[in-house]
């Protein structure tokens, strides 16, 4: 998702509706997820030093090979979110979630459905 939303290209691609695309957004479909698999320990990491440092709490759903995140608001700062700092971000962001309905409730496997596989991008096996 860090490629994804960091490009404005990979959001209009994604958000487009015709399952045919040209060789360049294929190309830039999979290096994403391709790149995303690649971050993924780099991410773990990340999470597990966020929820020491008690920035956020990570609920692990019974039953489930999920993870609940969720920010701990009152430790942090307005500054944290600063919205200068990540408006290119943010704006590819709204793009991305008025696209895509009801986002919040799909697993990630149907988000990843949509933003590859609908577009013909073949994904392989991951340990998430």
């Amino acid at each position: 998702m860090i490629d994804v939303i960091a490009s404005r290209n990979l959001v209009q691609t994604i958000c487009k509706k015709e399952i045919i695309i040209n060789s360049i957004d294929r190309e830039q479909l999979t290096r994403a997820y391709a790149d995303g698999l690649l971050r993924l320990n780099q991410i773990i990491r990340l999470l597990f030093t966020l929820e020491k440092k008690g920035l956020i709490l990570l609920q692990r759903e019974q039953g489930k090979d999920t993870v609940n995140v969720c920010l701990n608001e009152a430790l942090l700062k307005n500054q944290f979110f600063n919205k200068e700092l990540f408006k290119l971000e943010l704006a590819n962001l709204k793009v991305f979630n008025s696209s895509i309905q009801r986002i919040t409730q799909l697993t990630l496997e149907n988000l990843l459905i949509r933003m590859f596989d609908n577009h013909g991008i073949k994904r392989w096996a991951s340990s998430l």
